[in-house]
């Protein structure tokens, strides 16, 4: 059963200064392991910034659409989840939340040159 769905775009060119900010800035939204993968290559460091804070704020959308009772600020959240690669297949792992139940969440991630976009779906397990 579908019980929410997000989506978000973003333009790649906003994140093109964002390896210059202090890891701990970063920190706030990326987790660790994010910002090694993405800050290891110059040349696709803002693409990958970009779509993970696109995936990120997709899959927030989403738990918000399924569960308009559970208040949580994004800059709670996105630290707390982390896109993932299974081969070529993206996922996202979420830290477990007492509030929620256990849930699946699909994710489609796409981009352009110029735009970064992600798709969110949270079905009930």
């Amino acid at each position: 059963m579908i019980l929410g769905i997000g989506i978000d775009s973003i333009e790649i060119a906003r994140f093109t200064h964002w390896p210059t900010r202090p890891r701990a800035y970063l920190r706030r939204i990326y987790t660790p392991e994010e910002l090694d993968y993405c800050l290891q290559d110059p040349r696709k460091c803002s693409e990958r910034l970009a779509i993970r804070f696109a995936a990120k704020e997709a899959c927030y959308k989403a738990l918000m659409a399924a569960f308009p009772c559970f208040k949580i600020p994004f800059l709670t959240f996105a630290p707390r989840c982390q896109i993932k690669k299974d081969k070529l297949i993206p996922f996202i792992e979420i830290e477990p939340h007492s509030d929620l139940p256990p849930l699946s969440i699909l994710i489609s991630l796409t981009h352009t040159r110029k735009e970064a976009s992600a798709y969110a779906l949270v079905q009930k397990v």
